[in-house]
């Protein structure tokens, strides 16, 4: 089955899940958390700069944060949260802040995460 093969935190020794395109019906992500640290930038659901009913453009996001964060070294830093409510009505606090994406392949925080963007690369809000 579909679920069978879906993302597990278990899959590597470090999952870190970016979703970016969570919200409505023709939504190509899903709003569950999969990783170890699951971060929705802009709350996981429209992106800026994508015309709101363009799902791909939202999707495609999550890649372009994730190249964004490689060449410029961890510009993008996310807040915990304690809930999905939290994410949607960007009200996360939790410190520290981690880092989103990068080539660090270990990091000590777990958990969810929103991170506020900009429209244009590099992506800063």
């Amino acid at each position: 089955t579909a679920s069978s093969q879906r993302l597990r935190a278990s899959d590597a020794n470090f999952v870190e899940v970016i979703h970016s395109d969570i919200s409505g019906t023709r939504a190509f992500g899903t709003p569950d958390a999969l990783g170890d640290i699951d971060i929705y930038p802009n709350g996981g659901t429209r992106q800026p700069g994508c015309a709101a009913s363009n799902n791909a453009c939202h999707h495609n996001r999550a890649w372009q944060l994730f190249a964004a964060t490689v060449d410029t070294g961890g510009h993008l830093l996310a807040l915990r949260c304690d809930t999905m409510t939290q994410v949607s009505n960007n009200r996360c606090t939790g410190t520290p802040a981690v880092q989103m994406g990068t080539l660090t392949l270990v990091k000590l925080q777990t958990g969810l995460f929103r991170v506020n963007t900009g429209n244009t690369y590099p992506y800063s809000a």
